[in-house]
């Protein structure tokens, strides 16, 4: 998990920071991430990705959204358990990983068993 951060955050440097190659927040047009449905490959991936997009890097709760609409509608749910703007605590950015059941992923089969 660690070399994959370390990585995650090497390329934020070199894709975000030094080519602006991608966009400094998660956007799904410009990046697809892609795993075997192994829990450890997809450990490394959201390892990784949390380098690429650390906290604060998320988005926020867009200031024109009605105060009813952040909180879910469920007994007790109140947004003063959570302050702040970030959609999430520490604004973290979720990235969806994609994947393929074992005998039908094609695409990262390095071989046929």
């Amino acid at each position: 998990m660690r070399q994959h951060f370390v990585l995650g955050q090497k390329l934020r440097n070199d894709y975000i920071t030094t080519t602006q190659f991608l966009s400094p927040t998660f956007d799904h047009n410009e990046i697809r991430i892609r795993s075997t449905d192994v829990n450890r490959t997809l450990m490394s991936a959201y390892s990784q990705l949390h380098g690429l997009y650390p906290e604060g890097s998320g988005p926020n709760i867009v200031s024109s959204i009605a105060p009813s609409l952040v909180i879910p509608p469920y007994k007790d749910a109140n947004q003063a358990a959570y302050p702040g703007s970030g959609a999430l605590p520490n604004n973290l950015q979720p990235v969806p990983i994609h994947t393929v059941f074992g005998n039908d992923d094609l695409m990262l089969k390095a071989y046929d068993s």
